[in-house]
């Protein structure tokens, strides 16, 4: 595994499209679907995420304050008003010594007649160094749902065993982030070079794990194997 995402991750690119779906307490919010394109060369990647706004009515809608990845955003003005903010496009580069992403937003201003009053474009920047968490997991998420890039998260095996369609369940001690110890359960199918095919990540103590990957399908090009379809959260 370690030798596969090692060739992986020195040259590889890869599209995709990605959909959100809303928070469990807002059921009513829409999914957002978004385009990914992602490279990898050597200590350079890059990932570019488009997103397209959802047009359905917004009336009546709550949601949390809180942003996800590419989720809309919906508060209100003085005046009673809905202002949807969507991050529609979203670039995010590392180096081996800094990490930067520039995002565009869109707001929509609705009336409570759920009428397009005006939209509005602002755009901003985020650095930050090569360790830090803040810009890491959409391009982590990207290439942990193609089933590459996992082992080295992985420090030490502590047990194995065969399951269906000559899989390998593989446990192991691990981080999920930098000093965020923890526990990995992977599936791994070895007939497909090693895809990854599941992975989940327990915190200490944890009985529920706090991620969860798994995927479907194979796609293959040349001599690259990737799933159709994963799903992360």
């Amino acid at each position: 595994m370690r030798a596969i995402d090692k060739l992986y991750l020195s040259a590889f690119s890869a599209q995709a499209d990605l959909v959100v779906p809303p928070p469990r307490n807002a059921k009513s919010n829409p999914e957002l679907k978004s385009k990914l394109r992602f490279s990898l060369s050597g200590v350079h990647q890059v990932l570019i995420e488009d997103t397209s706004k959802p047009r359905v009515p917004y009336f009546p809608a709550k949601a949390p304050l809180t942003r996800r990845p590419t989720a809309s955003v919906i508060t209100h003005d003085e005046k009673g008003n809905l202002l949807v903010t969507t991050r529609t496009r979203a670039i995010t580069w590392f180096t081996n010594d800094k990490s930067c992403q520039v995002y565009t937003e869109e707001t929509d201003i609705v009336s409570p007649d759920d009428k397009l009053l005006t939209t509005y474009l602002s755009n901003a920047m985020t650095y930050c160094t090569a360790d830090s968490s803040t810009l890491q997991l959409p391009p982590r998420r990207t290439i942990w749902s193609l089933g590459r890039g996992l082992s080295p998260w992985i420090e030490k095996i502590e047990k194995t065993e065969s399951v269906p369609d000559g899989r390998v369940r593989i446990w192991g001690d691990g981080f999920f982030d930098t000093g965020d110890p923890g526990r990995w359960e992977l599936v791994v199918e070895p007939k497909a070079s090693y895809l990854v095919r599941s992975a989940r990540f327990f915190s200490p103590g944890a009985k529920e794990p706090c991620i969860t990957m798994e995927n479907k399908g194979l796609i293959t090009s040349e001599e690259c194997q990737t799933p159709e379809s994963a799903t992360f959260f």
